[in-house]
């Protein structure tokens, strides 16, 4: 843990501080992003405009919620969508098609891995009914 505030990538959208004028700068949240991983699209926003994005172990913040009552499959899935939301977003031109393509069919074995993991056989036919239409918004 470092001593004291340092430059990081990315930090968990748990609890973020910032000037208002950040925030309206880089557009605020992305509201296409359902669940998950609208913290990074916010960090590379920032760091892009050239802000710095800190992490200050020095604050202490209690999270006293614990979890969603979403079935676990269902998280997984939005989780997996926000992933290839957020690169196809941010890398579309700089990596082309076919390596967004390969990005896409790794995050999807992931989900796959997870339903299977969770005990989730039919991840394999949730994740067929809902490539297409995946693919299709992006």
């Amino acid at each position: 843990m470092p001593a004291a505030a340092v430059p990081v990538d990315c930090i968990s959208g748990a609890f973020m501080l910032m000037p208002r004028l950040v925030f309206e700068t880089v557009g605020g949240m992305d509201a296409g992003y359902f669940l998950h991983v609208e913290d990074a699209d916010f960090c590379l926003r920032v760091g892009r405009e050239a802000g710095v994005v800190l992490f200050d172990p020095a604050l202490r913040i209690r999270h006293r919620q614990g979890t969603s009552a979403a079935p676990a499959l269902f998280v997984e899935w939005h989780k997996a969508r926000g992933f290839i939301r957020y690169f196809h977003k941010h890398f579309r031109q700089s990596h082309g098609l076919a390596i967004l393509a390969c990005i896409d069919a790794l995050v999807l074995v992931r989900f796959l891995a997870r339903g299977l993991f969770l005990g989730c056989g039919w991840a394999i036919a949730w994740a067929r009914l809902n490539m297409l239409p995946l693919l299709t918004i992006l």
